[in-house]
């Protein structure tokens, strides 16, 4: 049977970005890019407004999606909120000859298992009232995310502030391609950081500042060998952005002078044929339920199920039961009589969808549960093209 290894795309849990934002750099890790993730997406969808601030509001139990259960979450959170706060952006026009350079995050705390971001409400425009110029990121895709550079580089890949300030080409399959030098994509990744004194200098308000240049004074950078590089960030991040979203990423380097040293990167990228996701709105009444209700689901799911399900994949399973947890657990008990399964979430899928019968409710408990599971000859691959067609 053929597996379709396609990303689900989930709706209703998308956040939007500023390019800005995304184009700033910065040295990072991944828990502090889930961390604004989870503060954007809590900001976007509910602000909280006081004396002109703007204020992401976080209970403990969507930041387990960031730090994983059975983690710390004041330990945890402690250092990353810490180096939040000395994150800047810097937003430049050379042609007016203007620039502002400010702090994205102005204060973090954590008091009764709950976090609270506030942005510097300068950025107010930029994080509210975004009209243009942004990116709209999947928040399960991004919690999804294992490395910081596979999280980075899908962000400047999806942004239109890295596509539209390069040379983007279509392709003959639908894709595009462009090129980026190797130094600025270091720069851009956080590989060197940028905010040191020296790399700022020559970076801040320069139209076409010198990225070796940067790159060569900066103290503090990693994977200074292109093998290095290539092992650890590159082939990292492209088969992570190509395992876990809608875009099928490959590579190839430019090398120039005598020794044909690698001294750029042209990227290939195309979208792949994304499932969407089932629409039941017409099937079942989905529940009114918080972001905290919806984050406990997603743990209770995560701890029902035995198989390694995704975040994704179980908000699919939790949509199609319309957020009912009595109804997810029914169907996977049931999976357990059921005949061989190849996929376990197609099948949760259809089985809520369709309500399956419990063998042991249709014919008593002395029944074969194993040959009497009520599928009358279910077919996985009808269920994934129409997985695939809906």
């Amino acid at each position: 049977m053929a597996v379709n290894n396609a990303p689900r795309e989930i709706k209703g849990m998308n956040y939007k970005k500023s390019n800005i934002i995304i184009g700033a750099k910065y040295k990072s890790t991944i828990y502090e890019n889930k961390l604004l993730a989870a503060a954007l997406y809590s900001l976007q969808n509910a602000a909280t407004d006081k004396n002109g601030d703007i204020v992401a509001v976080m209970p403990a139990a969507q930041l387990k999606e960031i730090f994983g259960k059975g983690n710390s979450i004041y330990s945890h959170l402690k250092p990353v909120a810490a180096s939040l706060i000395g994150r800047s952006i810097g937003i430049e026009d050379d042609e007016k000859k203007e620039f502002h350079y400010m702090t994205i995050v102005t204060d973090a705390e954590y008091k009764d298992g709950v976090c609270t971001i506030t942005f510097n409400k300068k950025l107010k425009e930029k994080l509210l009232q975004i009209q243009n110029k942004f990116t709209l990121l999947s928040l399960p895709v991004m919690m999804d995310m294992t490395s910081v550079y596979s999280f980075r580089l899908y962000e400047l890949l999806k942004s239109e502030a890295f596509i539209g300030n390069r040379s983007c080409q279509m392709t003959m399959d639908g894709g595009f391609e462009f090129y980026i030098g190797l130094s600025e994509l270091k720069l851009e990744l956080g590989v060197v950081d940028a905010s040191e004194k020296k790399v700022q200098e020559i970076l801040n308000g320069k139209q076409k500042p010198d990225y070796d240049k940067a790159v060569e004074v900066a103290t503090e950078k990693s994977y200074d060998e292109w093998r290095d590089f290539k092992k650890n960030v590159m082939d990292v991040a492209t088969k992570e952005i190509t395992q876990k979203t809608e875009l099928d990423l490959s590579y190839e380097t430019k090398r120039t002078g005598r020794g044909g040293k690698t001294s750029g990167i042209v990227f290939r990228i195309k979208r792949k044929d994304v499932e969407e996701k089932v629409d039941v709105t017409s099937e079942v009444v989905e529940k009114k339920i918080t972001d905290d209700e919806k984050y406990e689901l997603i743990d209770r799911v995560k701890d029902l199920m035995d198989e390694k399900i995704s975040t994704k994949d179980i908000i699919s399973i939790l949509e199609v039961a319309g957020y009912d947890y009595e109804k997810v657990k029914k169907q996977y008990e049931n999976s357990k009589s059921a005949k061989k399964i190849g996929n376990i979430v197609g099948w949760m899928i259809d089985a809520i969808k369709n309500d399956y019968s419990s063998p042991i409710e249709k014919r008593g408990k002395n029944a074969n549960l194993f040959n009497s599971f009520q599928q009358n000859e279910y077919d996985y691959e009808a269920l994934e093209k129409a997985l695939i067609d809906n």
